[in-house]
């Protein structure tokens, strides 16, 4: 038998006692503290301060279920000054992996406090099918085999927007994604030094779809997202906003690998970029100028989206710039 981390053998056991003993389990990390269903935690944010969780579960090693709260903190809470935790204070709830956890990335405070795990169920989640034109399901999945879906029901976009989405998410996604969603704290100074400043997020890079996608590339190894998210803006005669915006981020990326990467783009990225430099091929950038062009004439929603906005000339502007650093 290979050998295997403390780590991994409770993991492993976890998943495979009991339900009942399953529920309280705890995680044995590689420095010898641990986390439970019920803990809460501060997720360190990028551009400073931290952001309230809850681990509402334990699934299938190393997959967790977290919600995530406002507002944001300046210091590190303690579990004491944290307080109980509302609903009404929820910004995001998804599954996501706990290495932040085991390399003390995520500081874990302890129990909440009259913690209830009937009173933070397992949701159901929205899955989007991005084959031909967009499709929504609301999903339900099994604690124990948390990526398997049990049903599948198709619902409306708005109906989808309400569920937290079918899939899991890297820690650097969580962190990269509440710093979006939680308001900098005005004027106030982080353990770091720093103010809690929104990051100085490249115009074609700041929405939803785009970051979402980013998230997830930052965890792949290999990059056939890119093409994908390339590819799937030449074929149809009308462009959606979503697909659209995936497809210039993917652009902003292959700019990047060309040595033009946009002002303000992450560390993260840029790492990212630097450790897969290879993807700079000719026939990719090809392809990039190719989805630009797409995305910004024609058909393309994003494109009429931006037209009816203030910012018209900043967008005109970035996707400009976007074109000029993919020539070589």
């Amino acid at each position: 038998m290979p050998f295997l981390s403390k780590v991994c053998i409770r993991d492993l056991l976890v998943t495979q006692i009991d339900g009942r003993v399953a529920e309280t389990a705890m995680v044995t990390k590689m420095h010898n503290t641990m986390y439970a269903q019920g803990d809460l935690v501060a997720v360190p944010l990028p551009s400073g301060g931290y952001g309230p969780g809850l681990v509402g579960r334990i699934l299938k090693a190393p997959i967790l279920f977290g919600y995530f709260f406002r507002p944001r903190l300046a210091n590190p809470p303690s579990l004491q000054n944290l307080g109980q935790l509302s609903r009404a204070d929820l910004v995001l709830a998804r599954m996501f992996g706990h290495q932040g956890l085991l390399d003390g990335t995520w500081l874990d405070l302890g129990q909440m406090p009259g913690w209830d795990r009937d009173l933070w169920p397992l949701p159901s989640f929205g899955l989007r099918q991005t084959v031909g034109r967009d499709a929504y399901f609301r999903v339900e999945c099994e604690e124990k085999r948390p990526l398997s879906v049990r049903s599948q029901v198709p619902i409306s976009k708005q109906e989808f927007d309400l569920l937290p989405e079918f899939g899991v998410s890297g820690h650097v996604w969580i962190q990269e994604k509440l710093d979006r969603l939680l308001l900098p704290i005005a004027g106030a100074e982080l353990s770091a030094g720093r103010t809690t400043v929104p990051p100085n997020i490249p115009l074609l890079l700041d929405n939803d779809d785009a970051m979402d996608w980013l998230g997830h590339l930052l965890q792949a190894d290999e990059y056939p997202g890119i093409d994908d998210a390339l590819a799937r803006v030449i074929g149809p005669s009308y462009v959606d906003a979503s697909i659209g915006g995936v497809a210039l981020a993917a652009a902003e990326i292959v700019a990047a690998a060309v040595g033009s990467p946009a002002p303000g783009l992450s560390a993260d990225l840029l790492g990212w970029v630097r450790d897969h430099s290879q993807l700079a091929t000719t026939e990719r950038i090809l392809r990039a100028q190719a989805a630009v062009a797409r995305v910004t004439a024609g058909a393309s929603e994003l494109r009429e989206l931006w037209e009816a906005s203030p910012s018209k000339t900043a967008w005109e502007d970035a996707v400009g710039s976007l074109s000029r650093r993919l020539e070589r």
